[in-house]
Parts: C-alpha cells; structure tokens; sequence
C-alpha cells in the first residue's frame, strides 16, 4: 500500500505544479496609509484595561513590532508631514544657508552698484548742463 501512495505522489509530481486555489499565489505585503496608522496609534493609547492592546493587535492583524516602528515615525513627524515631502538632510539646509548667505552679499554688492550708477548719471547731466551753458 505504502508503495502505491508514494508511486502515486510521485506522479503527480512537485508540490508547486499543483498550488492550493484557496491560496493567493504569492502573498502581497500589507501597505498602511497615514491615516490608518495614526488611528491606530491613537486607539492604542486609548487602551486602558488590561488586553486591550493585545486585543487591538489581534483584531487588526498587527504585530508590537510594526506599532514600535509608527510611534517612532510620529515621534519624528513622519507621520504628521504632508506625504510626498520630504524632510531636508542637516547638509542641504547647511548648502542653503550658506547660498542665501551668498546671495545676500551679492545682493549688498548690486545696490552699491546701483547707487554708484546713479550718481554717475546724476554728475554727467550735469556736466553735460554745464556744457551747455559754457559759452566758449
């Protein structure tokens, strides 16, 4: 009998060219948007009575582990943050400061610039008026 079985398993071959239909045939990975994780977080800090936490994470299908990662995330505003903006890197807002900082003197360096210009125009009209007056 034991033979018979074994032949038959092993006609029919590996495991894998017959899946399970009740099965997905590959499991996806959960995604939570922000506002489902700050509802939980929320509902979690309501928790009071004892189980309540365990209760939420096995009603919600949760790991401690995942709620440990979004209270990290909305420590460090991960969470809070409009999504699809990202916080700058301490090098990008040193490379800012330093460009505005740049600018500015640039800036400074223009309007000394300009001023000078001005005068320039201002003292050529009026040699050229006095040119014109000269009667020579």
């Amino acid at each position: 009998m034991a033979y018979a079985v074994h032949r038959l398993v092993a006609q029919a071959g590996p495991l894998s060219d017959h899946p399970n239909p009740e099965l997905p045939k590959r499991p996806t990975r959960r995604k939570f948007d922000r506002a489902y994780k700050i509802s939980i977080l929320a509902e979690w800090d309501r928790c009071s009575e004892h189980g309540d936490k365990a209760a939420l994470l096995r009603r919600e299908g949760l790991y401690s582990s995942i709620l440990s990662e979004w209270r990290r995330q909305a420590r460090s505003g991960e969470l809070t943050q409009q999504p699809g903006r990202r916080q700058p890197t301490t090098a990008e807002v040193e490379r800012l400061r330093l460009e505005n900082e740049q600018l500015r003197i640039d800036l400074a360096r223009a309007k000394v610039v300009i001023e000078v210009q001005g005068k320039v125009r201002a003292l050529l009209d009026d040699l050229s008026k006095s040119a014109d007056t000269d009667p020579s």
